[in-house]
């Protein structure tokens, strides 16, 4: 049985608990794991890959700025919106290959880059739109700032919000989104979940239960990062 990590155990809906033992457990014949169409996601991964390998070169050193640089903006590959509210953020609680095997993390709301995005904020609504499954408004102005991560080569966004209710609404929808009735993304967000700030400051929780945003996030780099924008939002 795969574990979800402690802190998100105890505000798991009830499907989502009994759907996580069905990845390998003895009731996995209850659950089909896939895409809804798996045939859709397979040409646009095509798409996606070809994209990418006509990207150039970028600025190889983290920035938190008003906007992107034009190499960044042209040549991003992926993009993350951060919803706060007061003293916490929006993560997803997702199933990601941890080496050999899957493991649930907390995530960041964003994703890669499709070929059909036309810039990097377009790609961060698209984004949160998807894992969220359109249940929030976000607007659509963008934000009045953006962190460049050089190493993911990934744009990241701030954003506020009032609304105490977001992740229930999201976890209302009975599944992920990605999903559907008796089906599991084979990987990918299976819901959302409000995570103190104060956590994210701590390493050790960091370490534990946040996926690495690249194979070097062993520190905790890429949480600091997103901490430093949302100061920096703050005080605009």
């Amino acid at each position: 049985m795969e574990e979800a990590p402690v802190f998100v155990g105890s505000v798991l809906p009830a499907w989502l608990r009994d759907a996580v033992p069905a990845y390998t457990g003895a009731d996995a014949a209850a659950w089909g794991v896939g895409w809804l169409d798996d045939d859709a996601y397979t040409r646009q991964a095509a798409l996606d890959r070809q994209m990418k390998r006509k990207f150039g070169k970028t600025n190889k050193t983290d920035y938190v700025r008003p906007h992107l640089e034009a190499a960044e903006q042209e040549n991003f590959r992926g993009a993350v919106l951060a919803l706060f509210h007061q003293d916490r953020v929006l993560m997803l609680v997702e199933r990601r290959r941890d080496g050999a095997r899957h493991a649930i993390k907390l995530r960041f709301v964003g994703g890669k880059r499709s070929h059909a995005d036309l810039d990097a904020w377009q790609c961060a609504l698209r984004e949160f739109r998807e894992e969220t499954g359109g249940v929030l408004d976000v607007g659509t102005a963008e934000p009045s700032m953006v962190a460049w991560n050089a190493l993911t080569r990934q744009a990241t966004f701030v954003a506020h919000t009032t609304d105490a209710s977001a992740a229930a609404k999201v976890q209302g929808l009975g599944r992920p989104p990605e999903s559907g009735p008796n089906l599991l993304p084979p990987e990918g967000p299976l819901t959302t979940v409000w995570v103190p700030i104060r956590l994210l400051l701590d390493s050790n929780f960091v370490r534990e239960n946040v996926h690495k945003n690249a194979p070097h996030d062993h520190d905790g780099g890429f949480a600091a990062q997103v901490l430093d924008l949302y100061l920096a939002s703050m005080r605009r």
